[in-house]
């Protein structure tokens, strides 16, 4: 494949001119379609920053297109966002097959839980112990599944314990023994798979494959993904983040729920359920029919004397063991906390470790015992293999939680940061243990591969992409290309960014009433349409209450993070003039060209809390090699973050608008300067707030 192919196509000699007479070809995306073919066809590692208005998705899905058509190698294309899947599924590779590749198949991968298994419907329908409700929902879901042709949960939303009990599982299914295998939905999907030259993922699908990738082996055909070499990262400044989430592990009272729920659960008024009382049920079947009545007597007397005991107390020692976690809690007078060497360690050790050692002892016992369980009972479960599965899924798991428990439990293990966490629905605990550094186990899957493409409108810091590389493993890699391809849109005459020098500073205690002032007198000066971004919720919530009184006057629509969804805070703010209060999901992924968004307020720069658990691990690591954490890992992080941030407001080019930044350490610390040598060059304007307004009013 030659290199300038991509680019070609994209000309204004190309087939997208010839096909779209709207087309206008760009010279940043023909540049960036060039290095991608380069990258694919040469291998190695492509970080690729590409300004607003690039046309970065074209710009990838071209040569990655022309790359798997040629070769026949899947690409995967992983986003973050839902928002930009669709927008590639539903609009850019219909461009393409449009324009010159009708014979391009892509698929949407979505994992195992998202798809309904028949089999396990089928078992959970002959379950008569089930309660009435949950019942009438599988009655639904069998109707649902003799019409539907995809069979996923985004089709079909139930109850997560309901769902859990159907869903398709890669460690419990029975594969071509299954009697449904001819009609299953998952293997349906993974023949599209098969079939598609590319493969459209989010990061924590990727990452799901890539941990069992890295357990059982990098050729593996038994993972998330069919085998892949080729693979681009949409919105790649997400990764290190996404890689610390799903390489974490837990342990929960709903997660410890679930799992005794599936082994064995009843009450008083209910007859027992879960893949023991299957196990009790055919051996008492087994004694009725005088069929292998010994083996069915050892067995039940081995549930009976041995499992349900076990399972009780497993019960009450988690119970124990959570319970003592919100009591060590309680002593650090926090929701989030680290387990670490020191006082605190000795906190954990007097008042969590014992139950933590108890509870591995009990699941590594419980683990024993279900295989066990599925020795002595296969001869009775000859025609029943998914029982025989789950029981070897299970024991797994239980595996896995007596590992972590007792890991956990002494906390000393360098490489992991043991933290937990009270902080999430109704206040129950977890204990997480995460990576200390991802970027090795990044590295690891990169060499993998032959080549990836990394590419955002965020990569770079100050034109330097040593923070992404150094998250990645990438620091000393010489394989990677670097390549920064600016915006075409005149940033000079469509945005003013302006700073009111008068506010104090953030952390002090009247800047959440100086700033309410400040957001009110903007907004009026903005007419609305406005966005304001904070990064505390709490003083979101400060903000909001003193401005709907001015927003009610107005007569414009106060859109408050948590008051309302999403989509329709955004449909509403592009539909009519409005007002919107958001937070972490605001900064970035969000797209309002025109005159509906005229005015970004950013209320602080981006810092990351710096007690975060993970976060603190990782900064003190920083220290002890010597690297100054705060230059090397809170700065580039917030200037990313600040600059998507900033990225809300030209989307187009006759977009037109003002950023104000309440934060007047952007020009009165040092460091301040990274972040304006991090965004394209705007007309700037600082002072008082009378002063700000004022531009601001004129500007607009």
């Amino acid at each position: 494949m030659k290199v300038l192919d991509a680019a070609e196509v994209l000309g204004q000699e190309g087939p997208f001119a010839a096909v779209f007479e709207s087309f206008e070809s760009r010279c940043g995306q023909q540049e960036m379609a060039a290095a991608v073919a380069r990258t694919m066809h040469e291998g190695g590692v492509a970080l690729i920053e590409a300004g607003t208005g690039t046309g970065k998705s074209l710009a990838y899905l071209v040569p990655a297109a022309l790359h798997a058509l040629q070769t026949g190698e899947k690409v995967v294309i992983s986003t973050n966002t839902i928002t930009l899947q669709e927008q590639l599924l539903n609009k850019d590779i219909p461009l393409v097959q449009k324009a010159f590749a009708s014979e391009l198949k892509a698929c949407l991968v979505k994992g195992w839980s998202n798809y309904l298994c028949r089999l396990r419907l089928e078992y959970a329908l002959g379950q008569e112990s089930a309660p009435e409700q949950e019942m009438a929902e599988l009655q639904q879901l069998a109707v649902w599944a003799a019409e539907t042709q995809e069979g996923t949960l985004s089709e079909h939303q139930r109850e997560p314990m309901v769902w859990q009990q159907v869903c398709a599982e890669s460690d419990t299914c029975v594969r071509a023994q299954c009697p449904y295998y001819s009609e299953c939905f998952f293997f349906r999907a993974r023949a599209q798979m098969d079939a598609a030259h590319l493969l459209v993922v989010n990061h924590y699908l990727l990452f799901a494959d890539v941990a069992v990738r890295k357990a059982v082996g990098w050729d593996t055909e038994r993972a998330v993904l069919p085998l892949y070499k080729y693979c681009i990262l949409d919105e790649a400044h997400h990764i290190e983040q996404v890689a610390s989430s799903y390489l974490s592990e837990s342990l929960s009272e709903y997660g410890l729920h679930r799992l005794l729920y599936r082994i064995y659960h009843g009450s008083r008024n209910q007859k027992p359920r879960g893949v023991l009382s299957t196990v009790s049920h055919q051996a008492t079947t087994s004694l009725m029919f005088n069929k292998e009545p010994e083996l069915a007597n050892d067995i039940l007397r081995l549930l009976e004397q041995e499992a349900y005991p076990l399972l009780n107390q497993l019960s009450e020692t988690g119970a124990q063991l959570f319970n003592s976690v919100s009591m060590w809690l309680a002593q650090t007078q926090r929701q989030v906390s680290r387990i670490r060497a020191g006082q605190e360690r000795t906190n954990w050790q007097t008042t969590v470790k014992s139950h933590s050692e108890r509870f591995a002892e009990m699941f590594m016992e419980l683990a024993s015992l279900l295989r066990r369980v599925k020795k002595d009972a296969a001869p009775l479960l000859t025609e029943d293999p998914l029982t025989l599965y789950e029981l070897d899924a299970l024991a797994q798991r239980c595996l896995g939680w007596a590992n972590l428990a007792a890991h956990i439990g002494v906390a000393e293990d360098d490489e992991q940061v043991y933290w937990v966490d009270s902080s999430g629905y109704r206040g129950q605990v977890r204990a997480l243990a995460t990576p200390l550094q991802v970027g090795p186990i990044i590295k690891e899957w990169i060499d993998s591969l032959h080549s990836l493409v990394c590419t955002s409108a965020t990569l770079s810091v100050a034109g330097s992409f040593g923070f992404i590389r150094q998250r990645m493993g990438l620091a000393d890699d010489d394989a990677v290309s670097e390549l920064v391809i600016s915006s075409p849109f005149h940033f000079r005459e469509q945005a003013l960014i302006a700073i009111p020098l008068d506010l104090p500073e953030p952390n002090a205690p009247s800047y959440p009433t100086a700033l309410t002032h400040a957001v009110k007198e903007i907004i009026l000066a903005s007419r609305g349409r406005a966005f304001v971004l904070f990064t505390s919720y709490a003083l979101l919530k400060h903000v909001a209450e003193q401005l709907k009184p001015v927003c009610e006057a107005e007569g414009w629509p106060l859109l408050v993070q948590g008051q309302d969804g999403r989509s329709h805070m955004l449909n509403t703010f592009r539909a009519e003039t409005s007002v919107l209060l958001g937070t972490d999901s605001f900064w970035e992924g969000v797209d309002v060209p025109g005159d509906a968004l005229s005015c970004v307020i950013l209320t602080r720069l981006p810092f990351r809390v710096p007690d975060d658990p993970v976060t603190e691990a990782r900064m003190e690591d920083m220290r002890k090699a010597g690297l100054d954490p705060f230059y090397n890992f809170s700065l580039p992080e917030a200037i990313l973050k600040f600059k998507q941030g900033f990225g809300r407001l030209i989307r187009s080019h006759t977009d037109h608008g003002a950023v104000v930044v309440c934060d007047k350490r952007i020009l009165q610390r040092s460091y301040g300067r990274f972040f304006f040598a991090s965004l394209p060059d705007c007309t700037g304007a600082k002072g008082r707030l009378e002063d700000v307004v004022s531009a601001v009013r004129d500007w607009l």
